[in-house]
């Protein structure tokens, strides 16, 4: 975390190791979707399969389920990080 912490600060590096040990703790991807807290939502359009958490001031992580297409995602044991972004920024 000495990364995130010089990279992105010390509230946001706290954001990020909770969305990190939600995703650690839970059985499945389903297990950090409300009604569990931790602002967990499905995107859609250019990032539909994928998934983010709320880090802090508009930073969020962005995940994507790794468990074969004939799978729910939610049903999904193993998770890719993509990205640690701007919630609004254009990827380039």
């Amino acid at each position: 975390m000495k990364l995130a912490r010089r990279d992105l600060g010390d509230q946001q590096a706290k954001g990020l190791a909770k969305r990190i040990k939600q995703l650690e703790s839970a059985d499945t991807l389903g297990d950090v979707f409300p009604p569990a807290p931790g602002k967990w939502h499905w995107l859609t359009g250019d990032r539909a399969g994928q998934a983010a958490g709320t880090i802090k001031d508009g930073l969020r992580l962005i995940i994507e389920p790794n468990n074969g297409e004939e799978n729910p995602p939610r049903d999904a044991t193993v998770v890719t990080v993509v990205e640690v972004s701007e919630h609004y920024e254009k990827r380039r």
